[in-house]
C-alpha cells in the first residue's frame, strides 16, 4: 500500500508520486450501446440552469459600496465563515450566496449612509480539492515502458513558478525505478536513471494546465504513459459515445475512443475530465482491491518516440 493518494490543489500535487502495477496488455472490450448522453463540460452552463455559488472559506469577496470607498474593501472568508468589514466588525458569509451578504450589509449599512447601494462578488474562489485517500498517484505523471518494463519515477525536483496572480510549478521526474509487474513481482527496484521528463503545472481555477516535455530518455523504450489518477472512489466512468461504466463494471483498463472522459465520485461529490490527445490513446482504468489497490483515473499513452505534450485536468462538482 502507499501514502495517502493527493489532493486536487498545489499543494497536494507536489507530494512524491509512486507508481501502481501497470497492465501489459490492454484488451479492447466488445462494443456496447452508449448508455445515455454527456455533455461536455463547456458546454454545460447553456443546457442547465446554473447553481446558486455560496460563498466558503478560502473565497477573496469584493464588498463595493456604491459612491463609498472607505466603506467598500476586499476580504478573504477565513476558517470560520466570517469576513471583516469597515465599520461593521466581523460578518458571517460562509454558505450564503454574495446577493444574500450584499442585502444583509445594505441592511447594516442604512445606520451609516443613506439609500446604499452593496455589490458582493467572489473574485477568487476557494481553491478546490478532491478528498481523498488511495492509491492514486496524481496527476501528469510520466512512465516509460522498455522490454524489461515500465519505469518510474522514485525520485524528482520542484521549481515554483509561481507568480502573485498564479500558482505555476515544474516537476522534473527521474526515471530511476522499474518494477510492479509480475517479473519483478509486482515490487519496485531503483535503477540508474533513464531518463528526465519535466512537467509543469499551471492552476487556473478548477483548470488544471498540464505540459509534458522530456529532458532526456535513454533510447530502447517502446511506449510512454502520461498518468492521471486519484483514487477508486471515482466509480463512474463516461466518455464520448461510449457507454457509462459504473462499479464493478468500470475495469482496469477500458480504451476511450471518442472526443472526451470523464470519472466522478457521487460519494466526494466531484468529477474531472481530460480530452483525448492527437498521437495518443487514452484509456480509462480503475482497480478497488484492498489492501494493495485502490485508484482510478485517465492515462495516456504515446507510442514509439516521444516529444511532449498539453492538455488540461477540469475539475468541478459532480454532476
Amino acid at each position: 500500500m502507499r501514502e495517502p493518494g493527493p489532493r486536487l490543489t498545489a499543494s497536494s500535487l507536489r507530494q512524491p508520486a509512486r507508481a501502481r502495477r501497470f497492465p501489459k496488455t490492454r484488451p479492447r472490450p466488445a462494443p456496447k450501446e452508449h448508455a445515455g448522453e454527456y455533455v461536455w463540460v463547456d458546454q454545460y452552463a447553456g443546457v442547465k440552469p446554473v447553481e446558486v455559488y455560496a460563498l466558503g472559506p478560502g473565497d477573496l469577496v469584493a464588498v463595493r459600496v456604491l459612491g463609498h470607498d472607505d466603506l467598500s474593501t476586499k476580504a478573504k472568508v477565513r476558517a470560520d465563515g466570517r469576513i471583516s468589514i469597515p465599520y461593521l466588525d466581523d460578518v458571517e458569509v460562509a454558505g450564503h450566496a454574495p446577493a444574500q451578504i450584499a442585502e444583509k450589509l445594505r441592511r447594516e449599512f442604512i445606520q451609516i449612509v443613506a439609500h446604499p447601494v452593496v455589490t458582493v462578488t467572489v473574485d477568487e474562489p476557494h481553491p478546490f480539492t478532491i478528498p481523498v485517500t488511495g492509491e492514486g498517484i496524481g496527476l501528469g505523471v510520466p512512465i516509460v515502458h522498455y522490454p524489461d518494463g515500465w519505469v518510474y519515477a522514485r525520485t524528482f525536483s520542484d521549481v515554483d513558478l509561481s507568480t502573485t496572480g498564479a500558482t505555476v510549478w515544474k516537476r522534473t521526474f527521474h526515471l530511476d525505478e522499474i518494477g510492479g509487474d509480475a517479473a519483478h513481482r509486482y515490487q519496485f527496484v531503483p535503477i540508474p536513471s533513464r531518463g528526465d521528463i519535466a512537467v509543469t503545472y499551471t492552476i487556473d481555477g478548477r483548470v488544471v494546465s498540464i505540459s509534458v516535455a522530456p529532458v532526456w530518455i535513454a533510447p530502447g523504450y517502446s511506449e510512454v504513459g502520461i498518468l492521471n489518477e486519484q483514487s477508486a472512489a471515482f466509480n463512474d466512468l463516461a466518455a464520448d459515445q461510449q457507454s457509462t461504466l459504473t462499479g464493478a463494471a468500470f475495469g482496469s483498463w477500458v480504451p476511450v475512443t471518442g472526443r472526451w472522459a470523464r470519472v466522478r465520485s457521487s460519494s466526494l461529490g466531484v468529477e474531472w475530465s481530460v480530452s483525448t490527445l492527437p498521437g495518443a490513446a487514452l484509456y480509462g482504468g480503475r482497480e478497488q482491491a484492498p489492501p494493495d489497490f485502490n485508484w482510478a483515473g485517465l492515462d495516456y499513452i504515446f507510442p514509439g518516440s516521444f516529444g511532449g505534450t498539453d492538455y488540461q485536468v477540469t475539475v468541478q462538482e459532480a454532476r
